[in-house]
């Protein structure tokens, strides 16, 4: 159980962001704020309402930055694009519970034990509003994140936020993951799971040890997008962070967080603008492909264990886990592919024996798609690809390599939504700034100031 130091941060927090609004200019107390509740607020504590979702640390992060963005400066932003096709998406995303709900009144028997309970119009604002705050931040980083220099403020910060970061993510290795319990009272998740390779890995005050390790490859690929295109004077110490976050990745001990980075280090290293644009639209593209690829028969499901065998026993045991639970809960998802099956469980397959439940929901794409059905998935993921899509389809106008590297650094983690469910603040925060900083046409970025543009020198 969280402690009262646990509810009374959260509940202090709103007046924190209230100050971040008042001190700093709009875009940077976004990006602050949501990165600061992210890193250092409880996980899992929360205040539950009736009817009302439970708040926690990241819709109480959502809703204080929205208010005070208004407050201070007077915009209200709002939370479904005006563009067509981000109208649909968004529309589609925030009413199709409704949809879900009217599908799922019937309750869903399990043999001789109790059935799970249909869905009522009770439960509609518990399903709305968790997607009603996506949209929201969406909407905020559209609104305050416009410009070049936003879009480089915010890859500045995500490195600095790592290196900060790194502090109490060593100190986890080496003492084990305890410094949640020693301050909020309590831990977040399974210790087992952050025990890897003889030693420990970091969860501070994080959902699990993966998300750390995400949070701290997104650092570090920000860092190296910074030391490639800083001038001469500032790439020691850049390079030297780099480095440094480099080393704490590896601590992280996580296997697929390493692989995205294998691929985009060099990328953001090496590859012009456009061209990490064009593997960034692979990867969006990808993963929203994935389910139908998934659900065909070619899926080469024997291949990849035995590849992950190869790495390491445990590591192919881990994904055929993984493997067999999504095989089953999508022929769950298979039953309802409009509707979805909404809450309560019933997306999940239950034990005949002890009605426990027998599947494991791990990627977010099946979650989305056993509970909301094809329409529920392909909006939330088109919302959060489309950016990259616009972008990447363009042809008129080179990349800006912070626009590029921001680009690669989402479409990683929408990857990772297949195997995880690492979808965070930080995510659509990042999606809402590309939203906003989508490269204009060739004319009109002449005007525009890049903050990775080096001066030019003249030689005599």
């Amino acid at each position: 159980m969280p402690n009262l130091l646990a509810y009374t941060v959260l509940l202090l927090w709103p007046l924190v962001v209230l100050v971040l609004f008042k001190k700093l200019p709009p875009g940077r107390a976004l990006i602050w704020s949501v990165l600061s509740g992210y890193m250092w607020l409880p996980p899992v504590a929360n205040f539950d309402p009736p009817v009302l979702p439970p708040f926690d640390k990241n819709t109480i992060t959502i809703l204080a930055c929205w208010c005070a963005a208004w407050s201070v400066t007077g915009q209200r932003a709002g939370f479904i694009p005006k563009d067509p096709a981000g109208r649909i998406l968004g529309l589609v995303y925030l009413f199709w519970p409704v949809v879900t709900i009217l599908s799922n009144a019937a309750p869903v028997p399990l043999g001789r034990f109790p059935p799970l309970p249909g869905m009522t119009l009770v439960d509609l604002p518990s399903l709305m509003f968790e997607h009603f705050f996506g949209l929201v931040l969406l909407g905020l980083a559209r609104q305050f994140l416009t410009r070049r220099e936003d879009l480089y403020d915010l890859l500045y910060a995500l490195m600095l936020a790592g290196l900060i970061y790194s502090a109490p993510m060593v100190v986890e290795v080496v003492l084990s993951p305890q410094l949640n319990t020693w301050i909020f009272g309590f831990f977040q998740h399974d210790f087992g799971q952050m025990m890897r390779q003889g030693g420990f890995r970091p969860i501070v005050f994080m959902t699990h040890g993966l998300w750390v390790a995400l949070f701290a490859a997104s650092s570090l690929w920000a860092a190296l997008a910074l030391t490639r295109h800083a001038p001469e004077s500032q790439r020691a110490v850049l390079m030297a962070s780099t480095l440094w976050l480099m080393f704490v990745l590896v601590l992280c001990k996580s296997l697929g967080v390493l692989i995205y980075s294998a691929l985009l280090i060099p990328a953001i290293w090496l590859m012009p603008p456009r061209l990490q644009l064009r593997i960034a639209l692979i990867l969006a593209l990808l993963a929203l492909c994935y389910p139908i690829f998934r659900a065909s028969p070619g899926f080469p499901e024997a291949w990849l264990i035995e590849t992950a065998a190869r790495i390491e026993p445990a590591r192919a045991q881990s994904l055929e886990f993984r493997l067999v639970n999504e095989t089953i809960l999508l022929d769950r998802a298979g039953q309802m592919p409009w509707a979805g099956w909404g809450g309560y469980g019933r997306n999940m397959t239950y034990s005949i024996w002890d009605g426990r439940i027998e599947s494991v929901t791990d990627g977010r794409w099946i979650i989305m798609l056993g509970m909301f059905g094809w329409p529920g998935f392909l909006a939330e993921f088109g919302l959060l690809s489309l950016p990259i899509l616009r972008a990447g389809l363009r042809r008129q106008s080179e990349a800006w390599p912070v626009f590029s590297a921001l680009a690669l650094m989402l479409a990683a983690n929408i990857f990772d939504l297949l195997p995880n469910a690492t979808l965070t603040t930080i995510t659509w925060l990042i999606a809402g700034a590309l939203w906003a900083g989508v490269p204009p046409a060739e004319e009109e970025s002449q005007k525009i100031r890049d903050p990775f543009q080096r001066e030019k020198r003249t030689l005599i």
